[in-house]
């Protein structure tokens, strides 16, 4: 009788960072990553999606990061897309700094995450968030700072994070459209809490472009850094 295979090696740990109201994240990042690693989720406190939300959330992240320190993690991911591009690419890099340090792993963020996304589809950029014109507008400067080019931009307005998981394919798609012509190489759905996994590929036929969400791009990154062990935004 031939013996027992051993037992599978453990997976890699994830350690996830998201926004309290944020229900979206827990529902897909497992599924797009497909067994690849488990997920440790700690939330932090968010209680509008404005500037001074976001300002609360940051502080909150720090907090709830020395506490995922504990699980030993081999990745951390920063899941609140507009937690770090609000203030730009230079807050980002010593966020994730003092992140990074704090967890004891590599720090991937929703933001970036978009940015290695989009340019991997192309330049020019349909952005479609949930956030009012404000962030809406820090969002796009942070994407030129990056390189890419904002065909053409639309918030939704949505002020409470928890009414974001609420809007439905139908409504991104519409939103989507409405900049039909605008030369775009793909479309971005920004936001963490936006529902779009089980709606990606009728999005992609209604609308006639390659679709990246928030939460896409980031399952992307992880694969790519568990995969190579390296830094994927280099």
């Amino acid at each position: 009788m031939s013996s027992p295979a051993p037992p599978p090696a453990e997976r890699p740990r994830i350690a996830v960072l998201v926004p309290s109201s944020d229900t979206s994240v827990e529902i897909e990042l497992p599924r797009r990553l497909g067994g690849a690693a488990s997920i440790h989720v700690a939330r932090m406190r968010l209680d509008s999606v404005t500037a001074e939300g976001l300002r609360g959330l940051e502080a909150s992240a720090l907090e709830q990061a020395a506490g995922l320190r504990q699980i030993a993690p081999d990745l951390a991911l920063f899941a609140c897309t507009s937690g770090t591009f609000l203030r730009g690419a230079a807050f980002e890099r010593g966020f994730v700094a003092e992140l990074e340090e704090l967890l004891g792993a590599r720090v991937l963020t929703a933001a970036r995450s978009m940015v290695r996304a989009l340019v991997a589809r192309g330049t020019r950029v349909r952005l479609v968030a949930s956030y009012t014109e404000d962030l809406v507008a820090a969002e796009s400067a942070y994407l030129r700072d990056h390189g890419l080019e904002v065909a053409s931009a639309r918030g939704l307005g949505i002020l409470d994070d928890e009414a974001t998981a609420r809007v439905t394919p139908a409504q991104l798609a519409e939103a989507a459209a409405g900049a039909a012509g605008d030369g775009a190489d793909a479309v971005m759905l920004s936001c963490t809490n936006l529902r779009t996994l089980d709606a990606s590929a009728w999005l992609e036929q209604r609308i006639g472009l390659p679709v990246v969400s928030s939460n896409s791009a980031l399952a992307e990154a992880a694969l790519a850094a568990l995969g190579s062990g390296s830094d994927p935004f280099e």
